[in-house]
C-alpha cells in the first residue's frame, strides 16, 4: 500500500511525479507493508523580499540571507534624500528559484533640497537675512546703497533674482538702502 506524503522540491523530476520513496526501490517488503511516496513540487521557489528604502549594505545582506545572489547594482544620483535602494528586479514578492540573482537600483548621493528663490526686494534687511540663513543660503557682503526717499535698511535689489531655482549653499547678494 502506498501513502502519499508532503511534496519535495526536486528540479530533476516533473511536478506531480514521484521524486522519492521509502523504503527505496528494490527493497523487499512483507505483503501489506506501507511505502511512503513523495511527489515532486518541481524546482524550489522562494519569495523575493522588499529592498526599497534599505541602505545598500543591508539590502545585500537580505539578498544573501534569502539564499539569493546580488546581481548588478545600478546607480543614480540625487534621486532620494539618502543612500538607499530605490528599485529591484525581480520585484518584491516575486517567486524565484534559490540562487537567482537580484539587481538593485541604488541612489548613491543624497538629493540636495531645492527651493524657489524668495523675493527679498522691499523687505527689511534683517528679515531677509534671517530667511536667507534659515534656508541654508550663503549671504554675500551686503552692499549699502544711498537711495533718497527710501527708509534705511530696505532691500532694493537681490541676486539671484526671485522665482528662480536655488539649492542649499546658494550665495545671495543684497543691495540695501542706507
Amino acid at each position: 500500500m502506498a501513502r502519499v506524503q508532503d511534496g519535495v522540491f526536486d528540479p530533476a523530476v516533473e511536478v506531480g511525479r514521484i521524486a522519492s520513496q521509502r523504503p527505496a526501490a528494490g527493497f523487499e517488503l512483507k505483503r501489506g507493508s506501507t511505502v511512503l511516496v513523495y511527489p515532486s513540487l518541481g524546482r524550489a521557489v522562494q519569495r523575493v523580499g522588499d529592498l526599497a528604502g534599505l541602505p545598500p549594505a543591508i539590502a545585500e545582506a537580505e539578498i544573501e540571507n534569502s539564499k539569493l545572489v546580488v546581481g548588478r547594482t545600478c546607480e543614480v544620483y540625487g534621486q532620494a534624500d539618502a543612500v538607499v535602494v530605490l528599485a529591484q528586479t525581480p520585484a518584491a514578492g516575486s517567486l524565484v528559484a534559490p540562487g537567482s540573482s537580484v539587481t538593485v537600483l541604488v541612489n548613491r548621493v543624497a538629493a540636495t533640497p531645492r527651493y524657489i528663490m524668495p523675493e527679498f526686494v522691499g523687505n527689511n534687511e534683517n528679515d531677509a537675512t534671517r530667511v536667507i540663513r534659515a534656508l541654508g543660503f550663503q549671504l554675500a557682503d551686503v552692499q549699502q546703497v544711498p537711495y533718497p526717499g527710501v527708509a534705511p535698511g530696505l532691500v532694493l535689489r537681490q541676486d539671484p533674482s526671485s522665482g528662480g531655482p536655488a539649492t542649499s549653499g546658494t550665495v545671495v547678494a543684497l543691495w540695501v538702502s542706507r
